[in-house]
């Protein structure tokens, strides 16, 4: 036998916190009929090598059980169907036979009055099998009061029109209203349109009227650039005359006439004196008189 120090990791000596202290007792009866209460204090042994199974068995049953919770809990998933452009009556009726539930929203749309212009989720989209889908519903598209332009400025009536939410159309034509001044509308102020529509109105680009230059007695050249000069057009007409070829000799409207720009004024031009054929004799009729003898 060994004298010297113990070895704490000796299979044969336990380890102290490998050991328990157990009392046990144990109670016998003397021949003489007395019982006695004998207690022996036992060391035991731990057997820590036989807990860790028990702990595994109990995590795998821990596991088994979220695994079981998850698939009889689990909900099923499918693709939303696409339902816009649908009528909302062909669109509950499509996402109810998928198994989905249907809230309807209201708003104003270009696309037709009663359809579907949107959903939520989108067309496509994995969703909870009984979970609910949203479809905006369209009233057709929004409308508002034109406001009055006429008489303002074609700068504060396009301002006041885009504001609004309109388009605008702006034409100029000839007014005696100044220039750049709004002097009609249509559709007219305080009538309803569709929000984004277009709004033409007319602008004032003057009265557009001039003076007719006198050109009698110009080349038609000349004439015609003077008229041009003026903004009006030259309408051309030959006439027999003793002037010379190319010359106007008459106008209409005569010089100093008021026209709007644009207008035509009438150029009678010379086509000058027409010569005979060369090798052509002229024969000059003679009148003969008859004798009358009594």
């Amino acid at each position: 036998m060994s004298t010297g120090p113990r070895d704490p990791y000796d299979p044969v000596e336990p380890r102290p916190e490998d050991e328990t202290i157990v009392d046990e007792t144990r109670v016998r009866t003397t021949p003489e009929g007395d019982q006695v209460v004998d207690r022996t204090e036992v060391r035991r042994r731990r057997r820590r090598d036989q807990l860790w199974p028990w702990l595994l068995a109990l995590l795998l049953l821990v596991l088994v059980g979220i695994g079981l919770a998850w698939y009889f809990t689990r909900e099923e998933t499918k693709p939303v169907p696409d339902v816009t452009g649908a009528t909302q009556e062909q669109a509950l009726a499509r996402l109810q036979e998928e198994g989905f539930k249907v809230a309807v929203e209201r708003g104003n749309s270009q696309a037709p009055e009663g359809t579907v212009f949107e959903q939520d989720p989108a067309a496509g989209v994995d969703a909870d099998e009984g979970s609910t889908v949203t479809v905006s519903v369209s009233e057709g598209p929004a409308t508002a009061a034109v406001p009055d332009v006429v008489g303002r400025s074609e700068a504060e009536a396009r301002s006041a029109l885009d504001d609004a939410g309109f388009e605008v159309n702006g034409v100029q034509v000839f007014s005696p209203q100044r220039e750049g001044t709004v002097v009609a509308q249509n559709p007219p102020g305080g009538q309803d349109a569709q929000v984004g529509s277009t709004v033409r109105i007319n602008v004032s680009k003057g009265t557009g009227t001039t003076t007719v230059p006198n050109v009698t007695g110009l080349s038609e050249d000349d004439a015609k650039q003077q008229l041009s000069d003026a903004n009006l057009q030259a309408n051309v007409v030959e006439v027999p005359s003793q002037e010379a070829a190319g010359t106007v000799i008459a106008q209409n409207p005569t010089a100093g006439a008021q026209l709007q720009e644009g207008s035509t004024v009438r150029l009678n031009v010379a086509r000058g004196i027409e010569s005979p054929p060369t090798g052509t004799t002229e024969t000059t009729p003679t009148e003969t008189t008859p004798t009358t003898t009594g």
